[in-house]
């Protein structure tokens, strides 16, 4: 980042702090939608067989799908419930777009649109 990119950041951070979806924390410059802390303790899972999973199944006879994945375990007890109840219920659309491509950053590391 450039200084004055880094600055912009800062001075946007001052006049309006960012704080984590899920436990109200402020951000650091470098956390973007969630704090580490939150970050490292969501149920994130991994298929590793994208053709035939609990997901794929769900649709099995349903809609003619070729692959499937999940990126994290939703549970009500779970931290991924208040971030869910942001993007539903607070009208933060942008937590939805920064899952997305969370989740997409993740699935082409492992190949799966390959």
């Amino acid at each position: 980042m450039n200084k004055a990119t880094t600055w912009w950041r800062d001075f946007r951070d001052l006049l309006s702090p960012r704080y984590c979806a899920i436990c109200g924390k402020h951000l650091n410059p470098c956390e973007e939608k969630l704090c580490t802390s939150c970050l490292l303790q969501l149920p994130y899972l991994s298929i590793q067989d994208y053709l035939d999973n609990d997901v794929s199944r769900v649709f099995w006879g349903k809609l003619p799908v070729e692959q499937c994945s999940s990126f994290i375990r939703y549970g009500a007890d779970d931290e991924i419930h208040w971030l869910v109840h942001q993007l539903k219920y607070r009208h933060r659309p942008d937590l939805g777009r920064w899952l997305g491509r969370q989740m997409a950053l993740k699935l082409q590391r492992e190949g799966f649109f390959e």
